[in-house]
């Protein structure tokens, strides 16, 4: 269950909200990796430094920084990015859909491990058309061990506003183009895109009074909104985030575009107890573990965890992606409330009186 969207602003900005809701506790860190390197260079960790020459898909033509985890259900998964930006202002996001079916593995040099596709695509693509023609001359394929637990799709969405979905269905690479900027989890993406004609009559209007027999019906404020759904679900996800999108008037400038999003990525955040994982086992709960925002424009990617709502952010203009090390920076616990100096309570301390 993961939701993904941006937004463009009238300056042509665009941010990219993305929520990652998962039964498995993720433990996300930042990977940022070095322009030129292949992924199974090098890489440091807490200190240490590891290899993983496995994952050699070629050197990368750009440097990119995205989130991934440090909880290890498969090997290597601190460098395996499911959601980032890179320097040329190119984003990808993994979700989930089920009924996946990869392709199948040809040869070392055109085929690649789905579950990296992420970081193939940042570290080779600088925007959605190169995206849109390289992608085809390869294979993603996945280990028959890993291939029921990790239906992975891909959104992508450059600093354009450009975007596109890759979704493997039947053994095939599905490239569909992504004219609303969204998509959740199942069905297949083009059936979304069909699903919300069923919701054309929702407006964000208040619709006029009007005679019933001889008794007056005063819609009530909001009226026009109603059947908008409210569940966690994919297409309601979907659906609700389409036409949120369609109603917010539309941002001026990167500040408005990214409060926008997050008050979107408000309105899919759900805690820990409402949705049960399905491992009666594990007694997991699915939940949202983290959201990210992307300023795509200046190249800001942001991050926010389920028990600390606090942003936390790496700023790419600020990296040589030439010279840095490929290395995962682990996200920092702020405190959950700032308190104001000077506040009430320290100004009645210093007051004499009425």
């Amino acid at each position: 269950m993961c939701t993904f969207f941006h937004i463009k602003a009238k300056n042509d900005a665009v941010i990219v909200g993305r929520a990652m809701d998962f039964g498995i506790p993720l433990n996300p860190a930042f990977y940022i990796h070095k322009r030129g390197d292949s992924l199974g260079s090098s890489i440091s960790v807490d200190g240490e430094s590891i290899d993983m020459p496995e994952l050699d898909i070629g050197k990368s033509l750009y440097g990119y920084v995205g989130v991934g985890v440090t909880y290890k259900f498969i090997p290597f998964t601190n460098r395996i990015i499911t959601d980032g930006m890179n320097e040329a202002g190119l984003n990808a996001s993994m979700l989930f859909i089920e009924n996946t079916k990869y392709q199948h593995f040809v040869n070392p040099k055109t085929s690649i491990p789905a579950f990296i596709m992420c970081n193939w695509v940042l570290g080779h693509c600088g925007n959605v058309q190169e995206a849109r023609e390289k992608l085809p001359h390869h294979q993603f394929y996945m280990p028959a061990l890993m291939a029921s637990d990790l239906p992975l799709y891909m959104s992508l969405v450059d600093k354009t506003g450009e975007s596109i979905v890759v979704q493997f269905q039947d053994g095939e690479m599905k490239i569909h183009e992504n004219p609303i900027g969204l998509s959740t989890n199942g069905p297949w993406f083009p059936w979304h895109l069909d699903n919300i004609s069923n919701y054309a009559n929702i407006t964000k209007d208040t619709p006029e009074p009007f005679k019933m027999n001889d008794f007056e019906v005063k819609p009530k404020d909001g009226t026009g909104l109603l059947g908008i759904p409210g569940d966690f679900t994919s297409v309601s996800r979907f659906v609700r985030v389409a036409y949120e999108k369609h109603f917010l008037a539309q941002p001026t400038d990167n500040d408005q575009a990214y409060e926008q999003a997050t008050h979107i990525l408000n309105s899919v955040d759900f805690g820990s107890g409402v949705k049960h994982g399905g491992r009666e086992d594990l007694n997991t709960y699915i939940f949202t573990r983290w959201a990210t925002i992307k300023d795509l424009d200046k190249g800001i990617i942001a991050i926010r965890t389920h028990n600390n709502m606090q942003l936390r952010a790496i700023d790419l203009s600020k990296i040589d992606f030439g010279a840095i090390k490929n290395h995962i920076v682990h996200i920092p616990n702020l405190e959950p409330m700032t308190f104001i100096k000077n506040s009430v309570s320290d100004k009645f301390e210093n007051e004499t009186g009425c």
